[in-house]
């Protein structure tokens, strides 16, 4: 008489560990395999440099997660997942030359000046109208130069950290960003050259994406033998 239960409690058992391998085993684990793949096809393809706009940056709901797109000279727009450092580093609307490998950001290289020069904060104030993955990215940052002249600049937290209130230091700006600004005590004599900007990846973050699916596939995995074999002890208990 008990037969019947025992049949629809093992088939409800077994559609519940079809999902949990699906889920947590199968779906992680053919990821890990997709992205290795691409990974590895991009390595095979042959880096190209393509003058390019900014267009758009963003992030999402995890923090560490960010693209940026760009629209190419023939109007074709491209999209990169780049780690956050790349990503503070980026302004859109900004020119340059775009360095990519299939589907990897390599390298953005500005086409406009970066210019540096010694003066004192006079701003840090934080733009609340700019905020990304809930968390505040831009901030408004004015500085008195040597010459006398006044300039507002544009910059990341972790730029605006170092730039605070009446400190005295070397500012390196291109356009309206601030790109850095480092303390010193020291005055510069003489004018400094302007240069070139060029912002490089510092490692695909893919490759994380890649070892944390396939770890995350391996220890469901793991769990799934070391439950059905708890389970099977239980049972052999109940049984004898």
């Amino acid at each position: 008489m008990d037969e019947k239960p025992n049949r629809e409690n093992t088939i409800v058992t077994s559609i519940i560990l079809g999902i949990y391998v699906i889920v947590f085993v199968v779906l992680p684990l053919l990821a890990s395999l997709l992205l290795f793949q691409q990974s590895k096809r991009d390595d095979k393809t042959e880096s190209l440099a393509r003058p390019a706009v900014i267009s758009e940056k963003k992030s999402s709901d995890d923090p560490d997660r960010y693209y940026v797109t760009f629209k190419l000279d023939d109007g074709q727009s491209i999209t990169f997942l780049v780690g956050e450092k790349v990503y503070g580093q980026m302004n859109p609307g900004e020119q340059g030359e775009l360095r990519y490998q299939g589907t990897r950001f390599a390298k953005f290289t500005y086409s406009s000046p970066v210019f540096t020069d010694w003066g004192v904060v006079s701003k840090n104030e934080l733009n609340p109208d700019y905020v990304t993955a809930g968390k505040y990215e831009q901030y408004f940052i004015r500085i008195q130069l040597n010459s006398g002249e006044s300039i507002e600049l544009k910059a990341s937290s972790m730029d605006s950290t170092w730039a605070s209130w009446g400190q005295f230091g070397r500012v390196t700006y291109q356009g309206t960003r601030l790109t850095s600004f480092r303390r010193t005590t020291e005055r510069s004599q003489g004018d400094i050259p302007s240069r070139t900007l060029s912002v490089v990846a510092q490692s695909d973050p893919r490759r994380y994406d890649i070892i944390s699916l396939f770890i995350g596939g391996i220890a469901a995995l793991i769990g799934l033998f070391i439950g059905i074999f708890i389970g099977k002890r239980k049972h052999e208990r109940e049984q004898a």
